[in-house]
């Protein structure tokens, strides 16, 4: 058979055995332009007009399959005469790529927040199940939709580490299909298999490790992954949120991971992808994560502020310690300015808030507020301390951003339960993306002025199946 898309022509052929072209030929039409080159050239309307009277999806993520972006296959079918004879020419009526007809879960990039996490926990649940997915109209509530460099090197890193397919993972992609392996290391050589990934640009490092960091606690073997892009970013978590929150977290679960810093990268402010590329590392063992409970809330038992600084003058962290130890209360004792240096321009305020527990280590918060081109160091502090009084005003132990975190470990651990203050779109859409991949049900009650969050017991036989520690 040698096909041609829609709404060309298709073939059924017999070879000739020609044995200069091994007995081959071409299998159909092959493309006549890239794929970014198609969605520049053509248009919606182009590609309904070109698949009229075909039944095929007609919407912008699959304009790069457009018939216009392959070549004609009657001048392939010529240019082949010698090697295969035409017994049947077929009309195509349809046209289906993709999706439930090929077992791949179906998933609308543009519900609830419709953010990148979307896609980080897509990625890490189709790693962990073995389940393909295809996703349509990514990040479509974003200013800048479909895929940035960090979003498509989430793809990348995924695809490696569980020897997957993919389709349509191009930067301002809005569609793509991701079809996983096995995660390496699977066959347990006892080798510690490693990786680098370079984003390409000062995209968040943290995302991409929060990616791939429960599937690769799933690895049959050990794993280091070093990541190479921005470690201070606008609307994403830094270093530190890992290191000092999400981490200490998943150790308690039973993960046995490490991260260490090598370089700091700094992305100056909103827009700004200036700056020298910072670099962490993840260290990763098998291990299988099992439920947590962080109910209680016990007193703050300890506090530290940061201001940090790379390429600025000390007056700035000074400033805005000052605001954090007026409003808050801290002593200069708690507070720290931290110069890295050689990381790019940029400034970041944290404020850690850590309260004791009583079995297993602290549970901790961390604020982060970056520094901004025009904005005064004031009310960079000012913010970062509305943020912290916020926290403390709640009265419960899981911070929003952890709270949202917790969510993906807790399911596949078949259990965990956490109470925090309301929660954001961005968590309520992450229990949904969950729901598409896992028989674990998540459910959300008010107690008085915070929120119990629990997942229960059920789960599919792929997660059944992670290795123990």
């Amino acid at each position: 058979m040698r096909w041609g898309f829609a709404p060309q022509s298709s073939y059924i052929v017999s070879g000739k055995g020609n044995r200069e072209s091994f007995c081959s030929c071409s299998h159909g039409a092959g493309r006549a332009m890239s794929r970014n080159e198609a969605k520049r050239r053509f248009t919606l309307a182009d590609h309904e007009a070109a698949t009229a009277g075909i039944e095929c999806r007609k919407d912008e993520a699959v304009i790069d399959e457009t018939p216009m972006a392959y070549k004609p296959i009657d001048k392939v079918m010529a240019a082949q005469s010698d090697l295969v004879d035409i017994v049947h020419e077929l009309r195509q009526v349809v046209c289906v790529k993709g999706c439930s007809d090929l077992g791949m879960i179906d998933i609308d990039g543009s519900f609830g927040e419709g953010g990148g996490q979307i896609l980080r926990t897509s990625l890490a649940l189709s790693m962990l199940t073995g389940t393909p997915f295809a996703m349509r109209n990514i990040r479509a509530n974003r200013a800048k939709p479909g895929l940035r460099r960090q979003h498509s090197a989430c793809i990348e890193v995924a695809r490696l580490l569980c020897n997957g397919a993919v389709h349509g993972n191009a930067v301002s992609s809005s569609y793509i299909e991701f079809t996983p392996a096995g995660i390496i290391g699977a066959d347990a050589t006892g080798l510690t298999e490693q990786r680098v990934v370079d984003i390409g640009s000062m995209g968040s490092t943290a995302l991409v490790v929060q990616t791939v960091l429960v599937p690769l606690l799933a690895a049959g073997s050990a794993l280091t992954l070093t990541v190479r892009g921005g470690t201070h970013n606008p609307m994403a978590p830094p270093f530190e949120f890992l290191e000092r929150v999400y981490l200490p977290c998943l150790r308690a679960m039973g993960a046995d991971v490490e991260i260490t810093l090598d370089a700091h990268g700094f992305v100056g402010s909103p827009g700004d992808r200036q700056g020298q590329l910072g670099q962490l590392t993840v260290h990763a063992r098998p291990s299988k994560l099992a439920p947590i409970e962080l109910i209680d809330v016990a007193p703050i038992c300890a506090r530290r502020a940061t201001a940090m600084l790379s390429r600025l003058p000390t007056h700035v962290a000074d400033r805005e310690l000052g605001v954090i130890r007026e409003v808050l209360g801290l002593t200069h004792a708690e507070c720290e300015v931290r110069d890295v240096r050689n990381a790019g321009t940029g400034n970041a305020v944290m404020i850690e808030l850590e309260r004791a527990t009583e079995h297993g280590p602290p549970i901790r918060e961390l604020i982060t507020e970056l520094g901004e081109r025009g904005v005064r160091a004031e009310l960079v502090a000012q913010r970062a301390c509305e943020q912290a009084q916020r926290y403390l005003t709640m009265n419960a132990p899981v911070g929003e951003h952890l709270a949202d975190q917790l969510l993906l470990p807790m399911a596949v651990a078949r259990g965990g339960r956490f109470r925090t203050g309301e929660l954001s779109l961005h968590a309520t859409t992450n229990i949904a993306t969950i729901g598409k991949f896992l028989d674990v049900p998540i459910t959300v009650e008010r107690d008085g002025r915070t929120w119990l969050v629990e997942a229960s017991s059920a789960c599919r036989t792929h997660i059944e199946a992670l290795p123990e520690r």
